[in-house]
């Protein structure tokens, strides 16, 4: 036990690699969401996903204003907020920052300082610089990661903060979706994107829908419609990849069963809702559907559709750079960047395209993105005013999200963005998600606006709503398993690994690492939750 223990403390930076994803996010291709997509795998809000977001119009909502209005008297003291975000900043930032500040500033008193990560630095430098005592105040992360942060000792409570100062944010995100972002009652995390299509959010393809029309194929929402797709990509475009990602067995699960990922648990556990109502919990390689999706990608790649160094790539940059045809995504990952594959590739257009088995469509999740309030910081009062401030008018979500009007974007007549900086392409938006100022792309299709507004539609409340799994009891072992699966799923997921070679090796050193404790643990907790 002493072994695991220093082996969680050792690769705690492991346990912020969840998919992010999220994603919704440059982390689709990450590894991150290979790793535990947690109850946010199958999961979707069957209500509170905007207005207006149909065909004749650029926005997901209205045009309302919240309670930031600005005052006569600006604040006495400014107050200096600092975190990190993912990625490179795009070259218009330094100024869509100074606007912020000054708007934020007069309308709160708090000014915001953003430092960047590459992505694959930045989980690690997030766990390390709030571990060490550093100057952060917020930071952002998959929603299914907070069972680890908080095991880690990451986070500060949230709950007396965001009924004071979130006001504008109870209003948008409606309150159930809270719920899981609770420890035994306690608020740990605001659910940034749960005001936004959630069901299922990571299983979703991001498809490049004008080469799916240059051939005239049937949308890819099946598995047959997508190997067809794949196929002719393959047959026709030699300059790119069917393929372009390290998770798309994670991404395409729901085709092969009811079987989803248990959050939280490292990703060590899948779980099954039963027909009695009963909840099943199972080490991951026991899912049935886990197991076909594997091999389903590895047959993907030993024809060739993915790319034979795949390992060694950036997925996400490269499909970005018009070299791939299917990528892994999430709800509204295609119209949050398809300002970006505009740059890059002219005429390039992509479209999220659900992953929808023939079982229920679960709603159980918030989303799968979170902000944090970090453990170590002595502000609290300004992050919660800030996140609150981002959702509290049209102005003030157009400012932070895509720039300033006229200089970094602009709006055609159906209220689309117009790019005009790399500002809305490349800032990473996607951390708030709020379908009641949501804006399209001026590329994005009328179909595909279609698509997003009845995402959840037909989703049912989980037995698990709610539930977070508490890992205090298996905390070394949830670090041990997260770090094990991590090194393993990179390369089952992608099908770069022969399954059948690589699974004893993956289910040994699995359960060497604590695996049967944790589903153990869960189940318990799981069979507690039902019983009320």
């Amino acid at each position: 036990m002493k072994i695991k223990k220093i082996l969680a403390i050792l690769l705690a930076i492991a346990m912020l690699a969840a998919f992010a994803a999220a994603c919704g996010s440059d982390s689709a291709d990450t590894g991150s969401s290979s790793g535990d997509a947690g109850n946010d795998t199958s999961s979707g809000s069957g209500t509170d996903t905007g207005t207006d977001s149909g065909s004749d119009s650029g926005s997901a909502g209205n045009d309302s204003t919240g309670s930031d209005a600005p005052v006569d008297t600006p604040p006495a003291e400014i107050v200096t907020i600092r975190t990190i975000y993912p990625g490179e900043p795009p070259q218009r930032f330094d100024a869509v920052l100074a606007a912020i500040n000054e708007k934020m500033g007069r309308d709160i008193g708090v000014n915001l300082d953003i430092s960047w990560s590459p992505w694959s630095d930045y989980y690690t430098k997030v766990q390390l610089d709030i571990s060490a005592g550093l100057d952060i105040d917020y930071f952002w992360e998959g929603s299914p990661a907070m069972p680890a942060l908080h095991a880690s000792r990451l986070l500060a409570p949230i709950d007396d903060l965001m009924q004071q100062f979130g006001q504008d944010i109870y209003a948008s995100v409606d309150a159930k979706f809270f719920d899981s972002m609770k420890i035994d009652g306690v608020l740990m995390g605001f659910p940034s994107t749960a005001n936004s299509p959630i069901s299922a959010v990571n299983h979703s393809l991001t498809v490049r829908e004008d080469l799916r029309l240059k051939y005239n194929l049937p949308p890819v929402d099946t598995l047959a419609n997508l190997e067809l797709f794949l196929q002719t990509i393959a047959d026709n475009e030699p300059g790119i990849y069917p393929i372009m990602a390290n998770n798309i067995g994670f991404t395409i699960l729901p085709w092969f069963g009811d079987e989803m990922f248990l959050g939280g648990t490292g990703g060590g556990a899948g779980m099954k809702i039963n027909a009695d109502g009963s909840i099943t919990v199972m080490p991951i390689q026991d899912a049935p559907a886990w197991r076909a999706a594997t091999e389903k990608v590895r047959e993907w790649y030993e024809k060739g559709w993915v790319p034979a160094d795949i390992l060694n790539l950036d997925p996400n940059g490269m499909f970005m750079m018009g070299m791939g045809a299917v990528s892994s995504g999430s709800a509204l990952y295609a119209s949050e960047r398809q300002a970006e594959i505009s740059m890059n590739v002219p005429g390039a257009v992509i479209v999220d395209q659900p992953v929808r088995g023939s079982g229920t469509l679960w709603l159980a999740g918030n989303g799968g993105n979170a902000m944090y309030l970090a453990s170590t910081s002595s502000k609290g009062e300004a992050v919660v005013k800030f996140w609150n401030w981002v959702h509290a008018s049209r102005e003030n979500y157009d400012l932070y999200c895509y720039g300033v009007e006229g200089v970094d974007f602009e709006l055609n007549a159906q209220g689309r963005v117009v790019l005009l900086s790399d500002y809305p392409a490349l800032f990473p938006h996607w951390m708030f998600k709020n379908s009641d100022f949501l804006r399209f792309n001026e590329a994005v299709t009328d179909e595909y606006i279609e698509v997003i507004r009845t995402w959840d539609d037909g989703s049912v409340l989980s037995p698990l709503f709610g539930f977070a799994f508490n890992s205090e009891n298996v905390s070394a072992e949830v670090g041990a398993v997260w770090a094990t699966a991590g090194a393993f799923n990179p390369s089952l997921q992608s099908g770069a690994a022969d399954f059948n070679t690589i699974l004893p090796e993956f289910i040994s050193q699995m359960e060497a690492s604590g695996q049967l404790e944790v589903v153990e643990e869960a189940q318990r907790q799981v069979d507690d939750w039902l019983a009320g």
